[in-house]
C-alpha cells in the first residue's frame, strides 16, 4: 500500500530550482540557434541534461510505502515509485506529530534601511517514539498539515503503530 503525500524539496528550494531550470531552459535554446561545434554540443548537452534532472526533481513527490509491516519512504515520479528507503521501527512502536516554526531569512542587505526578507512556514514533523518518550526519530517532514494527517491515518490504519500526544517522562 501507498500514498504519495506532497513534493520532495520545499518552497523556497522549488522556487529556486523553477527560476535555474527556466534560465538554463532560455540559455539552450538559445544555444541551439547558434553554429555548432563540438564545444557547443557538450554545452548543449550538459544543458539538456540538467534540465532534465531539475525537472525530474521538480516533479519528485515524497510519500510513504508499506509492505508487510514494514515501513519506507518513498520517493515518487509522476505515481511510479522510484526508491524507497526502510524505516526501522524497532522499539518505536508509537507516532507523533510534532509542529515547528520554520524561518528563513534572506538578509542580503547592505544598508539598515533595506527592508528584511524573511520566509516562515509552518513544518509538520512525523516522528517515531518509545514507549516513555524519551527517544525520537524523525520518519518524515512535510510543509501542509493537511498530507500529515493523511499520513498519520494511513500508517495507524496500515501498521501497529499508535498514535500519542507528545509528553516525555525521564523519571
Amino acid at each position: 500500500m501507498k500514498i504519495i503525500l506532497e513534493r520532495s524539496i520545499e518552497y523556497n528550494q522549488l522556487k529556486n530550482l523553477f527560476f535555474i531550470t527556466l534560465i538554463l531552459t532560455f540559455v539552450f535554446f538559445g544555444i541551439l540557434n547558434s553554429e555548432l561545434n563540438v564545444i557547443v554540443m557538450y554545452v548543449e548537452g550538459a544543458l539538456g541534461v540538467l534540465i532534465l534532472l531539475f525537472i525530474f526533481i521538480i516533479l519528485l513527490k515524497k510519500g510513504i510505502v508499506i509492505n508487510q509491516r514494514n515501513i519506507f519512504i518513498g520517493f515518487f515520479f509522476l505515481g511510479l515509485l522510484i526508491i524507497k528507503r526502510k524505516v526501522q521501527i524497532e522499539g518505536m512502536p508509537l507516532i507523533t506529530l510534532l509542529t515547528y516554526d520554520k524561518k528563513k531569512n534572506y538578509n542580503y542587505v547592505v544598508r539598515p534601511w533595506e527592508p528584511k526578507l524573511e520566509f516562515k512556514m509552518k513544518s509538520f514533523e512525523i516522528n517515531l517514539l518509545n514507549v516513555k518518550h524519551t527517544s525520537k526519530k524523525k520518519l518524515l517532514r512535510l510543509e501542509n498539515e493537511e498530507s500529515s494527517t493523511k499520513a498519520i491515518d494511513f500508517i495507524i490504519n496500515n501498521s501497529e503503530l499508535r498514535f500519542e500526544n507528545y509528553s516525555p517522562n525521564f523519571l
